[in-house]
């Protein structure tokens, strides 16, 4: 586990000047971006121990990656599988899909 966090650290310290400036087809496409957009961003700004810099990019991504890191240990993983049907554990993804977006739309200024 500890090599796989100093790896972490050494690829988002890593400077590509080829890389885009964006990873996301449908912000690229046609400037909207998705509800996953800054993840990238966010898991870079992990990487530099820069928490605050990672939520501005996407918290919801920084939440759910939090959440599964830790679900052995909080038992939320648990929870998921038994305590909820398909239906609203389907309701909490789209509200949560929803919600990202709404984020992204406003974090890139194309809400008011």
């Amino acid at each position: 586990m500890g090599v796989l966090g100093a790896v972490a650290l050494v690829l988002a310290n890593l400077q590509l000047p080829w890389r885009p400036t964006t990873l996301c087809a449908l912000r690229g496409t046609i400037g909207i971006p998705c509800p996953l957009c800054g993840t990238t961003t966010a898991a870079v700004h992990i990487g530099q121990l820069d928490l605050l810099g990672a939520l501005a990019a996407n918290p919801f991504t920084v939440t759910i990656i939090a959440l599964i890191a830790t679900a052995p240990l909080t038992g939320i993983d648990r929870w998921w599988d038994t305590s909820l049907r398909s239906r609203p554990r389907a309701l909490i993804c789209i509200a949560l899909f929803v919600a990202a977006e709404v984020w992204q739309l406003f974090r890139v200024d194309l809400l008011p």
